[in-house]
């Protein structure tokens, strides 16, 4: 189950990161996005938390 929702979460990541590569504000938020759903595929919550910071930074302005 867990390979099947990797799968479609990095398909869904690689059009939205085609779409925000264009900003730096976008590349935070797709790198968080990643970073969140790795932490998510492999049961480790502190590399899910590591997304939050990067949010915060996209957030602002960069």
């Amino acid at each position: 189950m867990k390979a099947l929702l990797g799968f479609f979460a990095g398909l869904v990541l690689g059009f939205i990161a085609r779409t925000l590569a264009r900003s730096f504000t976008g590349l935070l938020l797709t790198a968080a996005a990643v970073i969140a759903i790795a932490g998510i595929l492999t049961d480790r919550t502190e590399i899910s938390l590591l997304s939050i910071p990067l949010i915060l930074i996209a957030r602002r302005g960069g």
